[in-house]
């Protein structure tokens, strides 16, 4: 027995001596691993006490400790007397249940946990046989040698935590130590920046950031005015100062973080990011420059990234001592992925994006969270099989994305990451749901990543409302609205569908960070394009995008305009899907950013699908409708399918007349409906209760009604209404199906407010709602006030005296 495992001996069995309590034996049992662990160079990961593990559906139960896959319950002080009596039972199947919960967080199956029951005197150990599919448990014995060499040894092979969403948000979340030490530091540096007369990285990244997300800075409902007031106090810093640059700081720590868990995730990463004796800037460096995702076989992670201003800032200095803490304590998670069922490895960044992003602001965004079996759901309806193509042009955290590549894992083993990923595409305006689309891609692809043949992942940076796209003579055209004002870019259609469209103009951005003139860069890249088959217009007007390019540097505001351009272009360039499937932004237009409204409306107006009255009632048109027309005109094929999760109002409110007439361009392009699901009763969508639903369209055909509309409530038997489940399959299972229709109320030109209901009530509403001269029903108004302000004025009569 070594000096190690009998100074734990030694120390467990004093403790169970003097401890009073079944408090004081875990802590001093703790203290004792913990020195035992470093006497024999065990990593050590500081247990959680009281860990709260949450089952969907079930109240919340809190596990004494957990070591990653180590589960021990701890019992009184030598309350087991020797044996396995009622005391040892309680605590083997609290261990059991607490392993259970802890498998379904962190994604490792459950034959990996090793179970502990212990009271220091004695101890019991228990593994799940999964062959037997029960829990096999060892005899109480006394704890000795043996017995602590074997809890030792369990620690050290599966003693560090599985990296899942909720052990990242308690352990670097943006409300743990070291987020409330690194933001309130980053909206320090970003204030100072923004104040300066200089145009430095961080003011021109902040800049075009502030501009591109105006509607979460200048759209402050109560709700983020509240976050704001608490941070504040949290942090000792005055965000409501500049709201901007306080979620800007925020978002650039969630990006760290994103970045640093995705290079962590990766197989054969050439550079371990969590290695101590490297300094932190080179750390980092490696990974903001996508060096380390290159090496493991993506060549795209960072393109486009705003996020990485922080290595380059003045203000390095007061960052790096808690960025090196922070990695510190990530060097206590396992990041093996392999361990990890693949839907929790789908999971993952979504979780981050979700749990770190407050509720406040992704619903300032018009985000809200799809749950996976949800997505399933829709997934389902629209039909879509492995073998079809899949866009979603505000893809989020990638949550459909997901499903389609999770649906062509199941169905083929011999896939590689070329043909998991073949036809699907994914847009967002976001740039840190962009990042966070790549990682749970890049994550869930990695079993299948090779660098001998790189990838791209197929999510861009782009505006789904208004694409870069073709025009009369085969360029593609693109304004970007920076802080110095529109600049109009141009492309040739060729050259965008070529392999290496990429590469150019990643070159041409290195060149004008080298500061080479606009001539000098044409002629550095005139081979390459040449080998594109361009001819001299064509490359005449890739010289003009370069120009205008240089123009911006020059100015002090390059920054990473090449990068994003080559997204938007690329964006606009998909080719049309046979399904698309996600759920929009639901935002009301005046909620949108001035500018941004003012430079999308008249081509917002050209689809169609604006009421003639904007406001009837209060309400007001939804950006979500012109989204979805947008999309079926530009990414959907002849045919082909579109499913979007909609806010229920499109199909009973006047401002959303022009949508309901589901005809694109006057009338060119046509649209049939062929499903709409409604969920209001279910209220699938966390920490709201608006109304959600399902519509199903087909390109190429006109809607006839009545359309078919289905509704859904939860089990009439459970005393409150289930909003999660395990799956789609469970959902249709277990919650209630009524199938209904829906026809537009009579007269006018079918756009009127949709009718909802079952044969028999659509016989009622035929009558109540008749259109013709004799209706058997006839509508009368009772008091009203809506009178009231017409005599506003003086009053005549009594002024004459």
């Amino acid at each position: 027995m070594s000096s190690a495992t009998t100074t734990l001996v030694t120390a467990v069995i004093s403790a169970a001596e003097v401890s009073q309590n079944e408090a004081q034996l875990r802590h001093a049992l703790e203290n004792a691993l913990e020195q035992a662990c470093l006497d024999r160079s065990i990593p050590w990961t500081p247990f959680q006490l009281e860990r709260a593990l949450k089952e969907k559906g079930k109240p919340t139960k809190f596990a004494d400790v957990a070591h990653g896959a180590v589960v021990i319950e701890y019992e009184p002080p030598k309350s087991f007397g020797g044996r396995a009596g009622a005391k040892a039972i309680h605590a083997r199947k609290q261990a059991e249940e607490y392993a259970d919960l802890i498998s379904a967080e962190e994604g490792r199956a459950l034959e990996e946990y090793v179970m502990v029951a212990w009271d220091g005197a004695h101890i019991t150990f228990g593994r799940f046989d999964g062959a037997a599919a029960a829990t096999t448990w060892e005899d109480v014995v006394a704890f000795d040698g043996i017995a602590a060499d074997r809890l030792l040894a369990a620690l050290e092979s599966n003693g560090c935590p599985l990296v899942h969403p909720q052990l990242l948000q308690a352990l670097v979340g943006p409300d743990s130590e070291y987020g409330t030490a690194l933001i309130p530091e980053l909206y320090a540096s970003i204030c100072k920046a923004d104040a300066s007369a200089a145009t430095t990285k961080t003011k021109m990244l902040f800049s075009e950031w502030r501009r591109l997300f105006s509607q979460v800075v200048g759209f402050q409902p109560a709700q983020m005015q509240k976050l704001l007031a608490r941070q504040e106090i949290s942090h000792d810093q005055p965000y409501q100062d500049n709201p901007a640059a306080y979620l800007f700081a925020l978002n650039t720590y969630i990006a760290i973080i994103a970045k640093v868990v995705a290079a962590c995730a990766l197989p054969k990463v050439s550079q371990d990011v969590l290695e101590p004796g490297v300094p932190v800037a080179e750390r980092l460096r490696a990974v903001e420059t996508g060096e380390l995702f290159e090496h493991a076989g993506i060549l795209n992670m960072l393109s486009g990234d705003f996020f990485s201003w922080y290595l380059d800032d003045n203000d390095w200095s007061r960052y790096q001592d808690s960025l090196g803490a922070m990695l510190g304590r990530l060097s206590g998670v396992d990041f093996a992925v392999s361990k990890k069922h693949a839907d929790t490895t789908r999971d993952l960044f979504k979780g981050i994006y979700e749990r770190f992003i407050p509720r406040e602001v992704r619903h300032a965004l018009g985000e809200f969270y799809t749950p996976d079996w949800l997505a399933e759901h829709g997934m389902d309806l629209l039909e879509w099989q492995p073998s079809d193509s899949l866009t979603d042009p505000t893809c989020g955290s990638g949550t459909f994305l997901l499903e389609a590549i999770r649906r062509r894992r199941k169905a083929g083993n011999d896939a590689t990451a070329q043909s998991l990923l073949a036809g699907i595409h994914g847009i967002d305006l976001n740039p840190l749901a962009v990042l966070a689309a790549k990682g749970s891609l890049a994550v869930f692809l990695s079993p299948h990543l090779d660098p001998a043949h790189p990838i791209r992942l197929p999510v861009y940076l782009a505006d789904a409302v208004y694409p870069a796209a073709v025009d009369f003579f085969r360029n593609y055209s693109h304004v970007l609205h920076t802080e110095l004002g529109p600049r109009e870019f141009s492309v040739p259609e060729r050259m965008i569908g070529h392999p290496d469209f990429f590469r150019i103009f990643a070159k041409i951005r290195m060149l004008i960070d080298a500061d080479y003139a606009a001539a000098k860069i044409c002629g550095s890249i005139l081979a390459d394009l040449q080998a594109m088959g361009l001819d001299p217009s064509d490359i005449s007007i890739v010289g003009n995008t370069v120009g205008n390019l240089v123009e911006l540097h020059d100015q002090g505001w390059n920054g990473i305009w090449c990068s994003i351009l080559a997204d938007r272009f690329a964006a606009g360039a998909i080719p049309p899907s046979s399904h698309i499937c996600g759920n929009p932004p639901w935002v009301k237009w005046s909620n949108l950013p001035k500018d941004y409204a003012q430079s999308i409306q008249k081509h917002c107006r050209g689809l169609g699908v604006f009421s003639a009255d904007k406001w009837v009632g209060g309400i007001e048109s939804d950006i979500s409708t012109v989204i979805t027309y947008q999309a079926v005109k530009h990414y959907l094929a002849r045919d082909g399918r579109l499913g979007f999760f909609l806010p229920g109002s499109v199909f009973t409110t006047e401002s959303s007349a022009g949508f309901r007439r589901f005809s694109i361009d006057n009338g060119s392009l046509q649209c049939r409906v062929l499903l709409v699901e409604d969920y209001q009763d279910i209220r699938p969508f966390d920490g709201v209760s608006n109304h959600p639903t399902f519509l199903i369209l087909q390109r190429d055909a006109a809607t006839v009604f009545p359309v078919a509309y289905r509704s859904w409530t939860a089990d009439p038997d459970k005393s409150t209404n289930q909003r999660t489940y395990a799956s789609a399959e469970q959902f249709r299972q277990t919650a209630k199906r009524i199938d209904g229709t829906a026809v537009p109320v009579p007269g006018g030109d079918g756009t009127r407010p949709w009718l909802v209901g079952s044969t028999q009530d659509q016989a009622v509403f035929s009558k109540v709602f008749a259109a013709g001269a004799k209706p058997e029903y006839k509508a009368r108004k009772g008091i009203t006030t809506d009178r009231n302000g017409i005599f506003s004025g003086p009053c005549h009569w009594c002024s004459r005296n």
